[in-house]
């Protein structure tokens, strides 16, 4: 089972009654729940990135289960979308080194079988 990070709201923390309530009732299933302050230690200078930046450093590059209440369940949703889509344009960019590699290849042995005519054409060439 993947960790679980519980993703508070806005102008809220890991200390408030509803984090405090949702750690209680996992812990009573025995399983742990992490909380991290989203506003990073400065909530003056919040921002969407810098909050989408400690979600990725809670996760420590492990798959995370995320919850969150009000503005931590949009950012709970935005960092899924956002962890999908990088993880599409990686297999996106691997797929077309795969094509343009195969593609090189294809061409190669063109240019290598037709090198015996292109040969006599410059010959041809060269004698008119």
């Amino acid at each position: 089972m993947s960790r679980i990070v519980y993703l508070h709201g806005f102008a809220s923390g890991p200390t408030s009654k509803k984090a405090q309530f949702f750690r209680e009732r996992f812990a009573q299933l025995g399983i742990g729940l992490d909380i991290p302050d989203l506003a990073d230690g400065d909530f003056e200078r919040l921002t969407i990135t810098g909050q989408l930046g400690v979600i990725e450093r809670a996760s420590r590059g492990e798959p995370v289960t995320l919850i969150g209440s009000s503005m931590g369940g949009y950012l709970a949703a935005r960092s899924d979308v956002e962890h999908y889509a990088s993880e599409r344009r990686r297999e996106i960019a691997e797929t077309g080194a795969k094509t343009v590699r195969q593609l090189g290849g294809a061409l190669d042995r063109t240019f290598a079988a037709l090198d015996p005519y292109l040969v006599q054409l410059r010959l041809e060439q060269r004698a008119s």
